[in-house]
């Protein structure tokens, strides 16, 4: 018997296991082959594919004067709503370079005895406060605030004045919480500066026509208005009305300064 039979009697088992183990390997292989290998050829030709787009440029120089002129046109459109919607102070109600505080004292000063003084002479009853808060503002922010919602009080109780109205009971000026706290304020800060009045209707109707009036550059908005007659007195209705100072951003306003 020659070795190669010798062998094959041996190791019958082993061999006929090793062919076997061969045969089942090629079929795994053939099937991995049919499967994630076509998978796999597919990603490696979609990557040239993305590195080809990448390598090209997405956006024509027309595409990027396009999106220019139109943020422009949109930053003037912007622009434009804030000056309408703004509300601009008067000169003397604004700060003029010097201590804030200092400015703020000096026109609300002015302001209260020249307004009690012509309410006075007219019959109108006015509180001495005007809103204003009993302790003097410190940040120059929040002084800046104030002294336009003096501005809008000067206006309307001159108005007032005009109109004949008989008595402003009371005179409530409120920052934006936002301005108070010391927050960013993203979109539209708001100051109100509400006013209740007592007196006949035709009067106070008469004045809120004239607060709607440019007679001082700006019209005053009106965030709220409730009329109620009285329930003692035929002749005599109580009128509680919301002024608003608004001033709108198109991103958010840096923190306020400490004090």
């Amino acid at each position: 018997m020659s070795n190669v039979e010798n062998f094959w009697q041996e190791n019958k088992p082993f061999v006929l296991g090793v062919a076997a183990g061969a045969v089942l390997f090629g079929i795994g292989w053939y099937a991995i082959s049919k499967t994630l290998g076509a998978e796999l050829r597919t990603q490696r030709a979609r990557l040239v594919t993305l590195e080809k787009q990448v390598a090209q440029p997405r956006y024509t120089n027309a595409d990027q004067e396009h999106a220019q002129a139109e943020r422009d046109r949109l930053n003037q459109a912007v622009a434009t709503l804030s000056d309408a919607v703004g509300f601009h102070a008067r000169p003397e109600f604004a700060l003029d370079g010097g201590s804030p505080a200092n400015r703020y004292f000096a026109v609300q000063s002015r302001v209260r005895e020249d307004l009690l003084t012509q309410a006075g002479r007219a019959g109108l009853a006015l509180p001495e406060g005007l809103g204003l808060p009993a302790l003097s503002p410190t940040r120059e922010q929040e002084i800046v605030r104030y002294l336009e919602a003096l501005d809008v009080v000067d206006r309307v109780t001159r108005l007032a004045i005009e109109a004949d109205c008989e008595r402003i009971d009371e005179i409530r000026i409120a920052l934006d919480p936002r301005r108070v706290s010391g927050k960013s304020i993203p979109d539209i800060e708001r100051t109100s500066i509400e006013f209740d009045l007592i007196g006949p209707s035709g009067p106070m109707a008469k004045w809120i026509a004239l607060t709607q009036q440019e007679r001082f550059g700006d019209v005053i908005l009106i965030d709220k208005l409730n009329l109620q007659a009285s329930r003692t007195k035929a002749d005599e209705a109580r009128l509680e009305v919301a002024f608003r100072i608004a001033h709108l951003y198109g991103e958010a306003q840096p923190e306020p300064e400490k004090p």
